[in-house]
């Protein structure tokens, strides 16, 4: 009997793995949405700068389920997803991570 591969043309590793493009797909999945647990240890973050970093990298974690790499920026709509939940600036992100030491614990 032949093999049958999961991943064929249509179905690439990449599109299994890809973030939500839209606000409403991102707003819908449990991903990217914080409970009073996890704002409590997101809170704890010095600075509205690391606070938004250590929840993007929480939703990193959760899905697709590794570390962001230190050089990456989120995409905008999750970005800006997280922003309101937290009720930071989105642009508080460039200062997120100008020590390589903190983008590092936080993705320990």
């Amino acid at each position: 009997m032949p093999q049958r591969s999961l991943f064929t043309d249509t179905t690439p590793l990449e599109i299994l793995f890809a973030f939500p493009e839209s606000e409403l797909e991102i707003a819908c999945g449990t991903h990217y949405t914080f409970d009073e647990y996890n704002l409590s240890i997101i809170l704890q973050r010095r600075g509205a700068h690391n606070k938004l970093g250590f929840a993007i990298q929480l939703s990193y974690l959760r899905y697709p389920g590794y570390a962001m790499a230190s050089d990456a920026k989120p995409l905008d709509t999750l970005l800006a997803y997280v922003s309101q939940e937290l009720q930071i600036k989105p642009s508080a992100w460039n200062e997120y991570g100008q020590h390589d030491e903190t983008r590092h614990e936080h993705a320990i």
